[in-house]
């Protein structure tokens, strides 16, 4: 697949693959893999096919990185504008839900919630990263855990999405055992 990415890439863009920049990097392949292509929790939210998205936000991250920063250059910068205002931070444990719309269509609303992952430990040197121990808070997971099942209960939601990687976590299997009481369909993507 990656190469079929690749080849696509090299006719409709001017730029080499090894040249463009990726600014949505929180230590996974798959970001690096696909830096043009939204993440597939994103785009499943985009298309309907999820009524919410959880994503991480860090207390250290700015401007935002993974989906968060997918999301903010996607609307007009809400997820900056929501941590100017003080709204969210990015402290463990925090959740807030913030309707997007986009500038052109303000008909289309997607609700997203931020969700703290408090600092992020950070590290450029890939050999040194390679080693850090970080694992996404408890508190964190619980916050999703209360969210799903209290939007789940309303009818709000009939199903979300979560992207393991935007939570530190390489496989999806590892967030599915963590969020396993939660109430409502959530669906993990790698």
């Amino acid at each position: 697949m990656l190469e079929q990415f690749q080849s696509s890439h090299q006719s409709r863009s001017p730029f080499p693959l090894d040249q463009v920049r990726v600014i949505h990097d929180r230590w996974n392949p798959a970001y690096q893999a696909h830096p043009l292509l939204p993440p597939v929790a994103l785009q499943a939210l985009l298309s309907g096919e999820v009524q919410g998205l959880f994503v991480a936000l860090f207390e250290n991250e700015r401007p935002p990185q993974g989906i968060s920063g997918w999301l903010d250059q996607m609307f007009d910068h809400a997820v900056t504008r929501a941590i100017r205002s003080g709204i969210v931070t990015g402290k463990a444990g925090e959740a807030c839900l913030i309707p997007m719309t986009r500038t052109l269509r303000k008909d289309q609303v997607y609700p997203v919630v931020l969700i703290g992952g408090g600092v992020l430990p950070i590290e450029r040197d890939p050999a040194k990263r390679a080693l850090l121990k970080f694992e996404f808070p408890e508190s964190g997971l619980q916050a999703i855990q209360k969210t799903m099942t209290g939007m789940a209960k309303g009818g709000v939601w009939k199903k979300a999405a979560i992207s393991a990687s935007d939570f530190l976590m390489q496989e999806p299997k590892t967030l599915e055992k963590k969020l396993s009481t939660t109430g409502g369909k959530l669906w993990i993507t790698a």
